[in-house]
């Protein structure tokens, strides 16, 4: 299934690539060559970004792949201190949405608190570089 699902992703890429080529070359054989010697400004180029999806409002939702795919898991602060390997996400929250306060927590190897991030309302992150260590989530550091 992963397979199949990177394999139509890699197809899609690959003929918007196509079309974007087959574009740009019909611009330039349809520009005539004089204008080729003058400096020309070029329209900044776009790229589609997922959106984030939707959360409701007092929880943080979060998935195991960057940009908000893969296994999603919804927490709310009433939830108390949640391992995240019960919902198959110890060490992989890849990215979040949070619509609540909180803290992620990588736990303590040796005594201590552990490393951890707090959140608030209105933060999200699709490549979460903390989430890679993190196996808990929690109301509060």
């Amino acid at each position: 299934m992963r397979t199949e699902k990177h394999t139509r992703r890699l197809r899609t890429t690959l003929a918007a690539f196509a079309a974007v080529g087959a574009t740009l070359a019909l611009s330039f054989a349809a520009t005539p060559a004089a204008s080729a010697t003058h400096a020309t400004s070029a329209a900044p180029e776009t790229v589609s970004v997922k959106a984030a999806p939707h959360c409701r409002d007092g929880w943080v939702c979060m998935w195991s792949l960057r940009d908000f795919d893969g296994i999603r898991y919804d927490w709310n602060p009433d939830h108390g201190n949640v391992f995240l390997g019960r919902h198959g996400l110890a060490d992989k929250v890849a990215s979040f949405v949070s619509n609540a306060d909180g803290c992620f927590q990588d736990s303590p190897t040796s005594g201590g608190r552990g490393d951890w991030y707090r959140f608030t309302p209105a933060s999200e992150d699709r490549d979460f570089a903390f989430g890679r260590v993190a196996d808990r989530i929690k109301p509060s550091c």
